[in-house]
């Protein structure tokens, strides 16, 4: 939800001609290959679909009880993130689990952008 909580609150109107704007320039202004990638994908998106989508986005993030919906599926369970992320408030209860939690070195919110290779050696291992 890094930029999907910006749209929630305001018209669809004023979010096209302010806020999606400002999400293009935020997400330009970010380092890393991952928020480059990013960008050419919100560049290409359709605004009502952008806008639709947040709020659904958010709300679930908010109140969806994900993590625990997560680790009560009856399978193994993996999760991906990126170094530059380890503040993620969550992970201590991901890695208390029996959740198998792997990091990508020198890569932040959009691991699978920031390294292809790395992101796609954990998948090969999580056989």
């Amino acid at each position: 939800c890094i930029f999907s909580r910006h749209v929630v609150g305001n018209s669809y109107e004023h979010f096209e001609q302010n806020v999606f704007p400002k999400i293009k320039q935020a997400v330009a202004a970010r380092r890393g290959r991952g928020f480059a990638s990013h960008l050419m994908v919100v560049q290409r998106a359709n605004p009502r679909a952008y806008y639709d989508n947040s709020f659904q986005l958010v709300k679930y993030s908010d109140d969806g009880n994900l993590l625990d919906r997560f680790l009560a599926l009856p399978m193994e369970k993996y999760f991906v993130y990126g170094e530059e992320n380890r503040h993620l408030k969550y992970l201590p209860v991901l890695r208390e689990s029996s959740c198998r939690v792997f990091e990508v070195a020198q890569a932040n919110h959009f691991p699978f952008y920031d390294d292809p290779k790395a992101f796609a050696d954990i998948l090969s291992e999580c056989r």
